[in-house]
């Protein structure tokens, strides 16, 4: 799944197309990464890996809320970076298994956050504000790879693939969410 950088990079796209300017939508952004939850990201098999059910969140958690609606934004997310960027654009499928993936996101980190302008205290101080339970040690690696500053060759990972795809896929992830919100009649995104 993406790292915590490219998360916000989507959340801050998102949240931008749709007028959404909230901090609970951040949080919710960084939630299924950071919490004491078992199955955080509702997992059911894909194409080729254990993908987010984004059908059942949406059945089953109020989007209304800000919330959830970036925990939702989340799930999306991984979701397409599982079944369209990985396959169409790494070779060796097993990236996950060996931690190569892992390993290039700390060393894109820092390129994403300049390229998508992201503020990194901002975020640092979003990590550290939830009221659920989360993981400590989640929350620490996740506070750590937004202060890698290094920037070197990657193993799988292309950083201009990557933050097109990004780019791209946040426009996917805010014309779902208006057509839900136009089908459902119980999200008013623009109403923010």
């Amino acid at each position: 799944m993406p790292s915590i950088a490219a998360h916000m990079a989507v959340a801050k796209l998102v949240s931008g197309n749709l007028k959404i300017h909230n901090y609970d939508f951040i949080k919710g952004n960084l939630l299924p990464d950071i919490i004491l939850k078992e199955n955080s990201h509702y997992k059911v098999k894909g194409k080729f890996f254990l993908i987010p059910d984004t059908d059942y969140f949406k059945r089953i958690f109020d989007l209304y809320d800000n919330l959830y609606l970036g925990y939702y934004v989340h799930l999306l997310l991984d979701k397409y970076f599982l079944e369209e960027f990985v396959p169409k654009n790494i070779s060796n499928l097993d990236v996950f298994q060996d931690k190569t993936m892992y390993n290039d996101y700390n060393l894109i980190n820092y390129q994403i956050i300049k390229e998508f302008g992201l503020d990194v205290e901002f975020l640092k101080k979003v990590l550290q504000d939830f009221s659920v339970d989360i993981s400590k040690d989640k929350l620490d690696y996740n506070v750590g790879c937004l202060s890698i500053k290094e920037v070197q060759d990657t193993t799988c990972l292309n950083f201009n693939d990557f933050s097109k795809f990004l780019y791209n896929i946040s426009s996917v992830i805010s014309k779902e969410i208006e057509d839900y919100a136009g089908s459902s009649n119980k999200l008013f995104v623009r109403s923010r």
